[in-house]
């Protein structure tokens, strides 16, 4: 029998969600009422540095990462469980 801790677990599971492109990220968060709510939260971050961080990830990225810090930073802001973030992410990649 193998043993894999919970780190090690995670890393492979993150694995099968492929970076999506812009249009299937944005389309997501359409598609399921959010796309507002992440665009209204991004402009309202009072930490300069940061807002401008994330607006240039989320207007300028071609591709979405789902391990990368700013995409981590959009998705926390909607309070999401991991579990709905991975459904919403499987969906994104069919289209």
């Amino acid at each position: 029998m193998i043993y894999i801790d919970e780190e090690k677990k995670k890393e492979i599971d993150s694995l099968q969600f492929v970076a999506l492109t812009r249009r299937q990220f944005k389309l997501a968060l359409l598609e399921n009422d959010l796309l507002n709510t992440v665009e209204q939260s991004i402009a309202a971050i009072e930490d300069p540095v940061l807002k401008t961080r994330i607006e240039i990830e989320y207007n300028e990225s071609e591709k979405f990462e789902r391990t990368n810090d700013s995409v981590q930073y959009m998705l926390s802001i909607l309070n999401l469980t991991d579990d709905q973030v991975d459904e919403m992410w499987r969906y994104a990649m069919t289209l």
